[in-house]
């Protein structure tokens, strides 16, 4: 949204770029696995301290579990 500063959670931050390259606003990149907890809550504490509270979360991270049916 135009205005938004934006915080996008990534594993591999190399790969932020192509998101990035979009944005014309303030942004963060921060890098985190997702699968772990602490990780997790490190990051979105950094994310709120260098962009201020976070008022919107759009959750697109999966893991997903291979087994036979």
């Amino acid at each position: 949204a135009a205005g938004a500063s934006v915080s996008i959670l990534v594993r591999n931050a190399a790969r932020a770029s192509e998101v990035t390259s979009m944005l014309h606003g303030p942004h963060l990149v921060v890098t985190a696995d997702v699968t772990n907890r602490d990780v997790l809550q490190s990051a979105c504490r950094e994310a709120a301290a260098e962009m201020g509270p976070i008022d919107i979360l759009v959750n697109n991270a999966g893991t997903a579990i291979s087994a036979p049916f």
